[in-house]
């Protein structure tokens, strides 16, 4: 291809330029709840919203209206079924059948609370329960009121099912299995009714996530990672958001996948019965002046003949956002850890640090091992790109000399000759910005791997750093890496235009700037990257000086 005077610069300008705009965006996305806290009255104005025009059409909607209007003492006060395995504890109310409590005992709440993490509450701003029910047509059916009789067991373990029985007045009997495994984060649910009446009755069998007030504190769903309610269904991911839902429910039908709400790292979803084709929805109501968003699945209508009966199955998943949990559930539930556009990079690149994680046993050391293994990958187009630039800084003095000769008053036959000069010696004079530019692409996946990954949650490095998904706390680590990058440039040869100079000098500050709000994780990848480049780069610069 053959260069004009103004292709280098062009080029390169436009190149800095992607880099900076990516940087910002992301780095302004990471600072935004600092620069932009919430605002305590906003907070209170959306919870005394107006309640939805919505109609109420639908029995599922009535359904939800009067089990979250039936948050009364008495429901407080009824009683409540022990749920416990290894990994969570919880309570069921034998008032609706409402999952009403839930903790998982391996995760804390924060890393100045030990206790563990409370995902489900029975009330509060931020009250999440779960429930299943039947909906009659023209007979009484399961809903939050109903008062249930425990038939078998006592609480509900892996060594211990629950069941649960009533009867309404109409000659149905309804019964409800709760089976609970020992390491895992499901809750198996099968529901039966059985006609005793004269004539057959239709049913269609719910299930309902509720969550008060929406986002969970400290939480923000962004552009580049979605949180709230969301599923997966026709092999494509499913997402609302919590305000949009004050202007509409979101409808859709269809046979497999789940439906659900997630939090930063933390999913509850509703698997249902893969044989029936379901209703699912996302909608949200008002009760009692507080704001209530639902998940709910909603079974066909299903005819249960005179003397017969009709089950449904479902499984509750409630537990992090893991993908051996989530796998070991439903294949289908390991698409909640959304990589998004990077999925390419990001997916082998998650599976490399866990890999690496196994041996290292330090989420950091793993970090900085796929780093490494990026490195070899990528060194090829590196290698090639740092031979360049050792040819181009060995070539400063001419480029000097033409700088001086033609001055600022020809600059186009400054660049011509520097082209020349290019040409004479086999030169890009691109090299300088690739080694950054190759990195982006990685930089955006192990992005979107830190902020996705549960595992990143809490993990260590060692000493300040005790949680790579957050911010450095003393900033060291963006210093270092800001350092580092500082280091780097100065080993690249100078450009000739003052303006590509003055930009590519300050690039270490702005970087710095923005990275003080990135997780640590990221910032010790980016440092490791640089070091091992500045390594890489140097043994170049020493070779071509000896040839």
């Amino acid at each position: 291809m053959m260069l004009t005077p103004n292709d280098g610069n062009d080029n390169r300008n436009l190149i800095i330029a992607i880099l900076l705009a990516i940087v910002i965006l992301v780095g302004f996305e990471s600072m935004r709840a600092w620069l932009f806290p919430t605002d305590p009255a906003a907070v209170s104005d959306a919870q005394n919203a107006p309640t939805s025009t919505e109609p109420a059409t639908q029995q599922p909607q009535a359904i939800l209206t009067d089990g979250l209007a039936a948050e009364q003492p008495q429901v407080l006060q009824a009683v409540q079924i022990p749920i416990e395995n290894s990994v969570m504890r919880g309570e069921m109310s034998l008032q609706g059948g409402r999952i009403t409590q839930l903790e998982l005992l391996p995760f804390q709440q924060s890393l100045t609370d030990a206790t563990p993490y409370k995902l489900f509450e029975r009330t509060g701003p931020q009250a999440h329960t779960a429930e299943f029910g039947w909906l009659g047509q023209g007979v009484q059916g399961v809903d939050a009121r109903t008062q249930w009789q425990v038939v078998s067991g006592e609480k509900l373990t892996p060594t211990e099912p629950l069941i649960l029985q009533w009867q309404n007045n109409s000659g149905q009997t309804f019964e409800r299995k709760m089976t609970l495994e020992a390491h895992t984060f499901a809750i198996q649910v099968t529901d039966s009714v059985m006609n005793h009446a004269e004539l057959p009755v239709t049913f269609s069998h719910y299930t309902q996530i509720h969550q008060a007030g929406g986002l969970r504190a400290g939480e923000e769903s962004t552009f580049y990672h979605h949180v709230g309610p969301e599923g997966w269904l026709h092999e494509e991911k499913i997402e609302a958001d919590y305000g949009d839902l004050q202007d509409g429910s979101v409808t859709q039908m269809g046979t497999g996948g789940w439906w659900g709400m997630s939090s930063q790292y933390f999913l509850t979803a509703i698997v249902p019965d893969t044989a029936m084709e379901t209703t699912r929805q996302f909608r949200y109501r008002q009760v009692a002046g507080q704001n209530y968003y639902t998940a709910s699945v909603q079974s066909p209508v299903l005819v249960v003949p005179v003397g017969g009966s009709k089950s449904y199955h479902s499984t509750l998943y409630a537990g992090p956002q893991l993908v051996g949990d989530l796998a070991a559930v439903a294949p289908t539930l390991m698409e909640a850890v959304d990589y998004g556009f990077f999925a390419l990079l990001a997916k082998p690149i998650a599976v490399a640090m866990r890999w690496f994680h196994q041996y290292l046993d330090n989420w950091g050391l793993a970090i900085i091992a796929v780093t490494i293994l990026l490195k070899i990958i990528t060194f090829p187009l590196a290698h090639k790109s740092y031979k360049a630039m050792a040819k181009l800084k060995k070539l400063q003095p001419e480029m000097m000399a033409l700088k001086e000769k033609y001055g600022e008053e020809e600059r186009d036959k400054m660049a011509m000759a520097m082209i020349g000069l290019y040409k004479t010696h086999k030169v890009n004079p691109m090299s300088g910005c690739w080694p950054i530019l190759i990195q982006m692409p990685f930089f955006l996946a192990m992005y979107k791997v830190i902020l996705v990954s549960f595992e990143f949650r809490h993990a260590p490095l060692f000493g300040w750093i005790q949680d790579l998904s957050a911010q450095d706390p003393l900033y060291i680590l963006p210093v270092l890496m800001g350092a580092s990058m500082w280091f780097q440039m100065r080993l690249n040869p100078q450009s000739p235009d003052p303006m590509q100079a003055k930009i590519m000098q300050w690039m270490p500050v702005v970087f710095t700037v923005f990275f003080l709000w990135f997780p640590s994780g990221l910032v010790l990848y980016w440092l490791t990257n640089n070091l091992f480049s500045i390594a890489q780069q140097w043994l170049m610069l020493k070779k071509e000086k000896a040839l």
